[in-house]
């Protein structure tokens, strides 16, 4: 065997030794520390999204009225009469059987002074006491004009300026006129509260402006 520069040949071997400084191989990089552990891969669980919590409508309550009690009780209910019917004929045959009767002319606007005479709130301008003739002669009047008084002819306005009374000792029937306006204020014990009736200024104005002017 010849040797050449440490290279032999043995058959057909390739044998190499005695090389000087033989260059190390390079070394593994160092594990990283951000590596991660050996082992089965772990799917991190999936991001549920938050629930989105929806707003519930506020219910309002509708107010309901509740009816406010009154301090003074309401007056009576008056009862409207535009033909002659109700009550009337029975208050007309009342004033026929009266033992008195007193007619007034009155002013218009009711009044509170207690110095001053008056007819039911209204300052009296004029009173006569009628005899049983001359009654008689203002009933048939008045009867005549309320029976001739349209239904619905009563006016809102109330502005009297004849009143008549006629009173037994049983009871009492008066009557406030407002020939203007086509009404009488009724208030009597036969009919056991206020009422208006309708009546026609014929022919009742004139029968009682001259009753009053006797």
């Amino acid at each position: 065997m010849r040797l050449w520069h440490g290279v032999g040949i043995v058959g057909t071997a390739l044998v190499l030794w005695g090389c000087p400084n033989p260059q190390p191989s390079s070394p593994a990089p160092p594990p990283s520390a951000a590596a991660t552990p050996s082992g089965p891969e772990v799917t991190p669980p999936a991001s549920t999204p938050a629930a989105v919590e929806t707003p519930t409508p506020v219910a309002f309550e509708t107010p309901t009225s509740t009816p406010v009690p009154l301090e003074t009780p309401l007056p009576t209910p008056v009862i409207e009469e535009g033909e002659f019917r109700g009550i009337v004929p029975q208050e007309i045959a009342f004033m026929r059987r009266c033992t008195k009767w007193t007619l007034y002319r009155i002013e218009s606007k009711q009044v509170r002074d207690e110095g001053v005479n008056t007819y039911v709130g209204y300052p009296i301008v004029k009173e006569v006491q009628l005899t049983p003739a001359r009654a008689a002669e203002a009933i048939d009047a008045i009867e005549a004009s309320i029976r001739g008084c349209p239904e619905g002819m009563i006016a809102v306005c109330f502005t009297p300026h004849h009143a008549i009374r006629a009173e037994r000792e049983d009871g009492v029937v008066s009557y406030v006129i407002c020939f203007q306006c086509s009404h009488i204020q009724a208030g009597s014990s036969v009919r056991g509260n206020n009422g208006r009736v309708g009546i026609s200024s014929s022919p009742a104005l004139g029968v009682l402006e001259r009753l009053l002017g006797e």
